[in-house]
């Protein structure tokens, strides 16, 4: 298996599309999104700034050959006192090609992009509590606790804390 990474382009799209609607049917706990409603969306979130090629806000794709199997998401804050930091969301990869290291490398490229070419100062990031993988590749990539918050959020009668945490340059 030869796993290639790169910024997703305007063509990608669709690909977006699937692989994230893709992560939340496998994974519909670990994101505050659920699937029935962003399958109903004409576009999601991040759709637009693949379509325009936006390079301060982006999403970094896994690849098995054709197939996309992670992605990682790259939101930089907007106003004028917050624009030196930003945020990687939708952090994914397909059952299967899990434990293989691609999460690592998503969110160490994503980061690196975001520090280096984008010019940010800190990437914070957020996961579930007890996705305790996810919260062991955040470590490893250098992102450290900073706070929790409980009930975060719910999904029918259960309550899902958050943890989130940050990398500086």
């Amino acid at each position: 298996m030869q796993i290639t990474y790169r910024k997703l382009a305007p063509s990608d799209s669709e690909t977006y599309r699937i692989t994230r609607l893709k992560c939340l049917q496998e994974y519909p706990n670990n994101f505050t999104s659920d699937y029935e409603s962003e399958r109903k969306k004409e576009k999601l979130m991040f759709s637009a700034f693949i379509e325009s090629d936006d390079e301060e806000n982006f999403v970094f794709g896994a690849f098995n050959g054709k197939e996309c199997v992670g992605i990682c998401g790259f939101l930089r804050e907007t106003k004028v006192r917050t624009k030196h930091r930003g945020g990687l969301i939708q952090v994914y990869v397909a059952k299967g090609h899990q434990g293989k290291g691609i999460g690592k490398e998503l969110v160490l490229r994503s980061a690196r992009k975001a520090f280096d070419e984008v010019g940010v100062e800190q990437v914070n990031l957020s996961v579930v509590a007890g996705n305790d993988g996810a919260k062991a590749i955040y470590e490893k990539c250098g992102f450290a606790e900073y706070g929790r918050l409980n009930r975060h959020s719910k999904i029918g009668d259960d309550y899902f804390d958050e943890i989130f945490m940050i990398k500086y340059k």
